[in-house]
């Protein structure tokens, strides 16, 4: 029997069909939309590259002050002042913006500008291989590599310039992509423009840039006078950047490296960064080699044998093509140059010094990925293994990332590095705010400063390096600081005497009610004064300067020292802590020589489960919960005599309870460690972690 089809079953077989060609058209992707294609893959892809990136960087960020130029940086960015040299004017404009986000404190802000320096520069590296392969596979290869691999990840979440470094680097190339698409003046001026840029912050961004910008005014032709003056004069624009450095050198902020307003050549020495100019190419060829080799070993243990192979099909590849042969020879010129650099670089640490370099190698290793693809696809395969091709490049692309990111992890992670501010805390715990600090090294000025201009402390103690004591051209660069400490008729140090000679002229010219620390060796403590010394910090104090006190009762001895100079009688610790909080340790020390030797308190604290294996100085096995909280050095007194009979020296020691301890009840152990010579652990109580 045919019935009559109703007007609602019409309309909704309508309104069917319309469905069906729209799931059809999304179905069918953005191949029916190009320039759809063209913008998910060019924009899209690096966008989610720098995104993945930027995840892992939050992931193990740096919450403070880490190590080396950490603590001057963030200072530096916090109050506006004037990092070492070159300066870097533009880091420190950039990085003020994100100091103001609401991120935690100022070094955990800071660090997330290097993150996003970092993500950025993988993204745009992504864009590149994208623009000239057409690979979203090679693109994602070369973007991801960059940013986790063992130099950058490190870099790219604590406070460092180097990240910064990296992106600057990338966007030079980005423009240097561009201008090879379209040879405009206007694309050149560009370029120049972000040469500039990266010459206001780092160096050795000249030898990348030299061999890119080179090539290109070459090839432009013809070579007009107007559009040469033009692309120089856009060059050197960014470089009026560095005027912000004599600027706020008058405003006398904390961090004022060679007071750069008071003179021109304090400027251009600074801006030159002319007390480097001794490292440049000073290693020997024996020593480059070996650095060379070490670095080529660290390579093949990121990529691999076969990335290696991938990046060497993109070296060729790019050399020998013949659209982008002038970015192959650029890219081979400058990795040749900055790697030279870097390997007679005569530094410790050079490894921040090959990332141009690092960044040529990833781009390779995209490129390469990318040839071989092509060459797979110019066979005529078998329809069912041609759509395999795109999923093994996709695989391609993460498998090495992901090996990295397993790699690397634990060793990139900052996420739990309180140590450095940690050590600053314990220091300066107990210091009064007229107590002036005499420092010696780079790290222990930027950490100390960090701990009180960085976090906005107030009042502070007054805070002199001796570095720029110990020569008579840097005694006019202090002159603001020594007058604002009362300092009068201070001179150089004779050659020779420096800290020593600085620490006792310093302290015989100061108020008698101010008191002195330092952490520089001296030889003997100012008259009528005692030298003691307190995790890295020496304190001059007048007499008697640590307390004898009667001993109450017949206490047996804790633990002698190694060398038998002196015993801990007792140490009285706290029953409850807080991580990441001061406290003090009470210390019950008997001496029996005149000039007792330094040594070193280790207390240990052993959670229940291995407290006895730590008490019998057994290996504990990964992961178990022992933890060494170092209180060195113990004491330290040049005129301190030995106690007397019935007599004891009673000093308190303030430390702090490291975070990375998980709450808990740990039972407490002590170790005396000296000259090398270590005793054994000896249970001293129980405390309550909070």
């Amino acid at each position: 029997m045919n019935t009559a089809e109703s007007p609602l079953t019409g309309r909704a077989r309508l309104w069917q069909n319309r469905r069906v060609r729209s799931l059809r058209a999304l179905s069918a992707g953005v191949r029916g939309f190009p320039g759809l294609r063209r913008a998910a893959l060019r924009i899209g892809l690096p966008v989610a590259v720098a995104a993945a990136l930027l995840i892992c960087y939050w992931l193990t960020l740096a919450p403070t002050i880490t190590d080396r130029d950490s603590g001057e940086l963030a200072t530096a960015v916090h109050t506006m002042g004037v990092a070492h040299p070159t300066g870097y004017p533009l880091y420190l404009m950039v990085g003020k913006l994100f100091d103001l986000l609401p991120l935690g404190e100022s070094a955990r802000r800071t660090a997330f500008f290097s993150a996003v320096s970092a993500a950025a520069g993988g993204g745009l590296l992504c864009w590149i291989l994208i623009a000239l392969t057409g690979s979203g596979a090679a693109g994602a290869l070369g973007g991801l590599v960059l940013g986790l691999n063992w130099w950058v990840w490190p870099q790219a979440n604590q406070v460092e310039v180097y990240a910064f470094h990296v992106l600057l680097v990338c966007l030079v190339l980005t423009m240097f992509v561009r201008w090879l698409e379209q040879r405009t003046p206007r694309r050149l001026s560009q370029l120049a423009f972000c040469c500039g840029l990266a010459l206001t912050h780092h160096r050795t961004s000249a030898f990348f840039i030299a061999p890119v910008l080179v090539w290109a005014l070459i090839a432009t032709r013809p070579v007009r006078v107007l559009g040469l003056a033009r692309t120089v004069g856009w060059g050197l624009l960014p470089l009026l950047l560095y005027g912000w450095l004599p600027y706020r050198s008058a405003h006398r902020p904390p961090i004022n490296w060679d007071n750069t307003s008071d003179h021109l050549l304090y400027f251009l020495g600074h801006v030159a960064g002319i007390q480097y100019y001794s490292f440049a190419l000073a290693d020997t060829r024996a020593n480059a080699w070996v650095h060379t080799l070490s670095w080529l070993v660290k390579l093949n243990e990121q990529f691999s044998i076969v990335g290696l192979a991938l990046v060497l099909v993109g070296m060729v590849g790019m050399v020998r093509s013949s659209r982008y042969r002038a970015l192959g020879i650029s890219l081979t010129l400058s990795f040749a140059v900055v790697a030279t650099w870097a390997a007679f670089y005569r530094v410790p640490d050079r490894d921040p010094f090959y990332l141009p370099a690092l960044i040529v190698v990833s781009a390779w290793c995209g490129a390469g990925l990318a040839y071989v693809l092509a060459a797979v696809r110019a066979r005529r395969l078998d329809p069912r293994l041609a759509r395999l091709v795109p999923a093994a490049a996709a695989v391609a692309a993460l498998v090495f990332p992901l090996n990295m990111v397993v790699r690397n992890w634990k060793e990139a992670d900052r996420s739990e590095q309180y140590q450095a501010l940690e050590n600053v805390a314990a220091a300066v715990y107990g210091i009064p705010s007229n107590a002036v600090l005499l420092l010696v090294g780079d790290q222990p000025n930027g950490d100390y400063l960090y701990y009180y201009a960085g976090m906005d402390r107030r009042p502070a103690p007054s805070v002199l390096s001796l570095h720029f004591m110990t020569y008579p051209w840097d005694m006019p660069l202090l002159e603001p600081k020594i007058q604002a400490v009362a300092i009068e008729g201070l001179t150089a140090a004779p050659k020779g005497h420096q800290q020593a000679w600085l620490v006792n002229a310093i302290r015989e010219r100061l108020e008698p009610s101010r008191p002195v620390y330092t952490n520089a060796w001296v030889e003997r403590a100012p008259p009528g004064y005692v030298l003691l010394r307190d995790r890295r910090l020496f304190w001059l104090v007048p007499p008697p300067g640590i307390p004898q006190v009667r001993d109450t009762s017949a206490t047996d001895t804790l633990v002698d020292f190694p060398d038998d100079s002196g015993s801990l009688l007792d140490l009285t610790v706290p029953s409850s802590l807080k991580r990441g909080e001061p406290f003090a340790i009470t210390a019950d020390i008997r001496w029996r020589g005149i000039v007792p030797p330094e040594g070193e308190l280790l207390v240990v604290f052993a959670h229940s489960s291995v407290a006895e294996d730590a008490a019998n100085n057994q290996p504990q096995p990964p992961g178990s919960r022992l933890e060494m909280v170092r209180l060195a050095p113990l004491l330290f007194a040049l005129t301190l005599p030995a106690s007397r009979p019935g007599w004891h020296y009673e000093q308190t020691i303030n430390a702090i309870l490291p975070r990375r301890l998980e709450p808990g009840s740990y039972h407490v152990f002590v170790e005396l460690v000296q000259d090398r010579a270590e005793s054994p652990l000896v249970p001293a109580g129980i405390v309550t972690v909070r």
